[in-house]
């Protein structure tokens, strides 16, 4: 794969230097690139369609580079007509902001300053409720219920964990537990199941996995603040999702493996730090002798773009199941508003519905279901400031 890199100052003469010199070297090349914009920003590369009807426009501006004694005049007019013509094509192409990957790490905590406590069989009373249909429904119910009782009380219990901080992981699990029952009485059946198969998975392994799932499941079902910290929190889980599924690939502890990323690169890469002190054996577990340099590698190169859109996609439709979210729309407004005034519709007409747009533009219909498409998440990654247009 060939790459240019051309570093951009800021200026204006600099961006329409560059806006030349990059498709020069696209044309001959290959059709991949890569920029670092202004401040530096660390653009990943993007594949490009081919430009067929660029070709011809291409080696006409080859020929006048031949005769470089050109005034700076005509130098100027080829460099801004280059600029407007690679615009053009490249509108519709996005790219992130190095700021994507140093997010500040999002950690809901339960609330510290009132007495909720909870049966913690309640989860049981709800698993019957919520899991009946469930082909191991039994199954499941006899292993949270023994958790519960046995283990989860019991800071002796608490392997891999050092014990002089035992006593503190028990109550903190059981602070996670308390506030989760509290948000599975009035959660829908189906995130209610979800939620606890979660747990019952987490309940076959060493206890950090407990305090883990706990708290991705709580900070799940408490959700709330705007669209964007909502977006926000999708970013985190799909970085971890990335890392534990590296981490499977090496060993049975992957979640050993995402304390371990998380204690190289959580300060660069915005990963939650807060519980990974419970985790006492990270690198007995993980048997991985990267160095931090190495680990950076590993993770620029599995935090994609596509891994990236997909995941949104993923998580975003997860989320709504189909059904219009009127928040997420009032969220990508401007963005559909800018598209049709490109296209040259008229916005101001009455006949013109900016939400039935937006849901044709950046969502597709399936069985009356709308799930938003790649273009859709794309647009949100530009309303939220996270990445731009070329």
């Amino acid at each position: 794969m060939n790459y240019f890199t051309a570093q951009i100052d800021g200026s204006k003469s600099s961006k329409l230097a560059n806006a030349l010199i990059t498709p020069l070297r696209w044309f001959a090349n290959g059709r991949h690139y890569k920029v670092l914009h202004k401040n530096n920003d660390l653009l990943i590369p993007i594949k490009h369609k081919t430009l067929s009807k660029s070709h011809a426009t291409t080696r006409k501006i080859f020929g006048l580079l031949g005769t470089i004694l050109l005034s700076p005049l005509v130098i100027t007019g080829l460099l801004i007509k280059c600029a407007s013509s690679f615009r053009k094509f490249r509108a519709k192409d996005i790219t992130f902001s190095k700021k994507i990957f140093s997010l500040a790490p999002i950690n809901i905590e339960p609330p510290s300053n009132d007495d909720t406590t909870s049966n913690l069989n309640e989860l049981i009373t709800i698993w019957d409720r919520v899991g009946q249909s469930n082909s191991q429904y039994s199954a499941i119910k006899q292993q949270l219920t023994t958790w519960i009782n046995d283990k989860v009380p019991n800071p002796n219990q608490y392997t891999f964990i050092n014990q002089t901080i035992a006593t503190e992981a028990a109550a903190k699990l059981q602070r996670y537990l308390d506030y989760i029952i509290v948000e599975l009485q009035t959660a829908d059946e189906n995130i209610a199941e979800r939620t606890l198969t979660a747990l019952y998975d987490a309940s076959l392994v060493c206890s950090p996995t407990w305090i883990e799932i706990a708290a991705k499941e709580y900070s799940h079902l408490k959700g709330g603040g705007t669209q964007k910290e909502r977006i926000l929190r999708y970013i985190q889980d799909i970085k971890e999702d990335l890392i534990l599924e590296y981490g499977r690939q090496y060993t049975e502890f992957e979640w050993h493996v995402l304390n371990y990323a998380r204690h190289f690169l959580g300060k660069e890469f915005g990963l939650n730090r807060s519980n990974i002190k419970y985790d006492a054996n990270i690198t007995d577990n993980v048997q991985l002798e990267f160095t931090k340099e190495r680990c950076c590698q590993i993770f620029y190169q599995i935090f994609t773009e596509n891994n990236l859109i997909q995941g949104l996609i993923a998580k975003i439709n997860l989320d709504t199941k189909g059904n219009y979210d009127q928040d997420l729309n009032a969220l990508l407004k401007d963005r559909a508003l800018k598209l049709a005034q490109d296209e040259q519709i008229d916005t101001q007409s009455n006949k013109f519905d900016i939400a039935m747009y937006t849901l044709e533009k950046f969502f597709d219909e399936k069985d009356g279901k709308y799930l938003i498409n790649e273009m859709g998440v794309k647009q949100i990654l530009i309303a939220i400031d996270l990445s731009f247009e070329l």
